[in-house]
Parts: C-alpha cells; structure tokens; sequence
C-alpha cells in the first residue's frame, strides 16, 4: 500500500490556524491495493471517499443535517429487508404442519419412497412429500418449502425451497 500525505487536507479560511494543521497532519492519501486509487484516510479513524473535505464525508443533497451521507446504503437496506423478509417466511414456513403432495393418502404415488425408507429407516408406505403455504415476498418472489415427511415418527428430512415458475 503506498502513502503519502496530503496538502489537500486544509479548512476553510473560517477555521483556526492550529485546528487546519491538526486536521492537516492528521490526514494522509493512501493507494488501494487492487485499484490503485488514491483515498483520503483520515489518521484519526474516518475513511474519506475521494474529493470528501478534509472534516469528513460529504451531506446527503438536498435531505439536511444529520442525513445519512451516502444513498447507497438506504438501497442496501432494502436489499437486506427482502432478504430478512425471505428468510424469516422460508424458516414459518418449516414450522407448519404442512400438506402432503405425493404419497399415502394423496391419489399421487411417491416414487422416492424406498430410499427415503433405506436411507432414514420405517416402510416405504410411512413417507410422503410435504410442502408448506405459498409466500409472495416484497419483490414479488412467490415461494414454498417441501420436506419429506415419515408420518409414523413425524421425522422430517431434505427441505427444499421451490420459486414458482422455476425446475420442481
């Protein structure tokens, strides 16, 4: 990593002379190793975006102080709330008692039945496939959770999360 310090670093004619020298020296340009850009990074613990002052990141346009400084985040916290939304639907989702779709019971015979009963031990006749309630999350994701289920013990095996329109 190369460093350099910085004669950018400077207040505005406003400021204290001794204030401006502190900032001054305590700031310095520092090359990124993978893209070789030259960032301001402030010695006393804030990293600067390039063309950021010397007293920190630049305000939100137009949201007054105190605004969250990049717009960036607020989309990925939107991201993560779909995500979190996703999550916390697939894991209720497990929690239910769910709806046989193939197997005893159902008119649809289980083809997988003798290796679920090799693999995780009862009879063949004991498994069926389950699937949980659809959910549609905020993005418009509609989707379910299918288990394996021996109806005997209540054991239930290889969830899986089906997107509608996608490969069963």
């Amino acid at each position: 990593m190369k460093c350099s310090r910085s004669a950018a670093a400077s207040k505005t004619a406003s400021a204290a002379p001794a204030e401006a020298a502190e900032v001054q020296a305590a700031t310095k340009t520092v090359s990124t190793p993978k893209s070789g850009a030259d960032m301001p990074v402030d010695l006393r613990g804030a990293t600067k975006p390039p063309g950021a002052p010397a007293e920190g990141p630049p305000a939100a346009a137009g949201k007054g102080a105190g605004a969250a400084p990049y717009a960036s985040g607020e989309a990925h916290s939107a991201a993560n709330a779909i995500k979190l939304n996703k999550n916390l639907a697939s894991q209720q989702q497990v929690g239910e008692i769910g709806s046989r779709i193939a197997g005893e019971g159902t008119g649809v015979p289980f083809r997988d039945a003798e290796r679920f009963a090799g693999q995780y031990g009862g009879r063949p006749a004991d498994w069926v496939k389950m699937s949980s309630s659809s959910h549609v999350a905020p993005d418009g994701t509609k989707f379910q959770t299918h288990w394996v289920q021996n109806m005997s013990t209540g054991q239930r095996v290889e969830f899986k999360t089906k997107i509608a329109g996608g490969a069963q």
